[in-house]
């Protein structure tokens, strides 16, 4: 009886271990999720225009997609740890992969993270386009910097084309002695630099989810590797 007893909790901590390795991705062993898509050839084109209207859904959540000519239809959902997460047999369920990868634990945290990017993004006045994908989402680029005529002219010419960055991203041509925002590396301190060099009002409006303006307190709080900017000595 007592072994029958152990034999029983052996095989629910098993299934109970296998549920969380499946729910959390554990064993990561890929920096992307992928989604097969089993697919009739003469189906391709219309399923990938549907999978077309979920690209920037599944950009964000780091899902590749590959398609295989197959019959019937189905789709999988892998996770980091390559392991399958979730089948459908209907492209009109798609929106599940979203759903489920959110409702993972990775992928909350995932969630988490985009809704403090775009907080961070909105503070410091710069639209969400792939152009600053890589704003406060990196490892350098963590200051919101406040750009002068100054600044932007110098930085165009000294091979780091922030300035020309900046106005695009503002959608217009600023106004005269009007600050564009930017990201600039927090690692080089260049927000730094082009405040204490240009009397054209560039400073540092802040850095990341800190409190403060001083870029060497910044790299300390949110753990920046010091590096080299063009043009900034």
């Amino acid at each position: 009886m007592n072994c029958l007893i152990a034999l029983l909790f052996i095989v629910i901590f098993l299934l109970i271990l296998h549920y969380f390795d499946n729910r959390c991705e554990s064993f990561v062993v890929s920096s992307r999720r992928l989604v097969k898509i089993y697919v009739p050839n003469e189906q391709i084109l219309n399923t990938k225009k549907i999978i077309e209207s979920y690209k920037d859904e599944f950009d964000k959540r780091n899902v590749d997609i590959e398609y295989i000519d197959s019959t019937p239809f189905k789709a999988e959902l892998y996770g980091y740890d390559g392991e399958l997460k979730k089948t459908i047999t209907s492209i009109e369920d798609i929106s599940e992969f979203i759903t489920e990868i959110d409702n993972m634990p990775m992928g909350s945290f995932e969630r988490k993270d985009r809704e403090d990017r775009k907080q961070l993004l909105e503070k410091c006045g710069l639209p969400d386009i792939p152009e600053t994908s890589h704003c406060f989402n990196d490892s350098t680029h963590h200051t919101c910097c406040m750009l002068g005529s100054q600044a932007r002219e110098y930085a165009d010419n000294s091979g780091n084309p922030i300035g020309k960055a900046s106005i695009n991203a503002l959608g217009r041509k600023p106004e005269e002695g009007e600050l564009t925002p930017w990201c600039t590396c927090t690692g080089s301190k260049v927000c730094s630099y082009y405040k204490n060099r240009f009397n054209d009002g560039t400073n540092i409006k802040f850095i990341g989810n800190t409190n403060t303006i001083n870029e060497d307190d910044g790299i300390n709080r949110l753990n920046i590797t010091r590096h080299k900017t063009p043009g900034i000595e």
